[in-house]
């Protein structure tokens, strides 16, 4: 099938399912078509400069699309309607990817940068620096740990970007009262500001320093689950 447009066609993209495709145009403009029946499905308007690339989220449910207007936005793949502008960078977006969860968004700009964004917040999460010009191509590792980025500097850099989010340390709580030597309560608290994370009882004997994924990562809360115990698969209870 051939899909005839009235602008250039900067870039392109298939919904996960296959169903459906989208164009970022040099018109500004993002369109959606029924990849079936060669329709437009739907029109989705608010970048002020040419689009050079689009995706969609790995559940087909949100487009994401970079611009020379130097903003990500983040739109609702059914709807059309925005649901975050993301803006931070100082030049042309070129590329933009979703993590494998959908949880992040990763853009190259020709401001020589790469962003790791929020896709829910909107928020800049990391901007790696390096590139010494502009980054034309970003994706994310199939794990969501990595990034890798191409630029006209003639390299491909490869960045971990996830190794204290997943591995934040924890504290035993000890007693303000213990000195001689060191009672803990069986609170884990947090290094930094000291919140509460998780009850273990004493008699686990749990090391003094471990790695493990706080619940939850944005905020803090106390959590008491008496008689908890920590298995190997602890780590596989939250995903930021």
């Amino acid at each position: 099938m051939t899909f005839i447009l009235e602008s250039a066609v900067n870039a392109v993209a298939f919904s996960p399912d296959g169903n459906r495709i989208v164009f970022g145009s040099k018109d500004n403009s993002v369109r959606v078509w029924d990849s079936s029946t060669g329709k437009v499905q739907n029109v989705l308007e608010g970048h002020t400069n040419p689009v050079w690339s689009v995706a969609f989220s790995p559940d087909g449910s949100r487009i994401i699309s970079g611009s020379d207007d130097n903003s990500v936005r983040v739109w609702d793949s059914w709807t059309g309607k925005v649901q975050n502008v993301l803006e931070g960078h100082t030049n042309s977006v070129w590329s933009v990817a979703f993590s494998p969860d959908g949880s992040r968004i990763v853009s190259g700009s020709a401001d020589n940068s790469v962003r790791v964004w929020d896709s829910s917040t909107g928020k800049v999460q990391n901007m790696l620096e390096g590139h010494t010009n502009p980054v034309l191509s970003v994706t994310f590792s199939s794990d969501g740990r990595r990034i890798v980025s191409g630029s006209e500097d003639i390299s491909v850099r490869e960045t971990d970007v996830l190794p204290d989010r997943l591995m934040p340390f924890y504290v035993r709580e000890t007693l303000s009262n213990s000195t001689v030597c060191e009672k803990y309560t069986g609170w884990l608290v947090s290094p930094h500001g000291g919140e509460y994370l998780m009850f273990v009882p004493l008699d686990e004997q749990l090391p003094h320093h471990a790695q493990i994924l706080i619940i939850p990562h944005s905020f803090a809360a106390s959590v008491d689950f008496t008689g908890s115990r920590l298995g190997t698969q602890w780590r596989h209870c939250y995903s930021p």
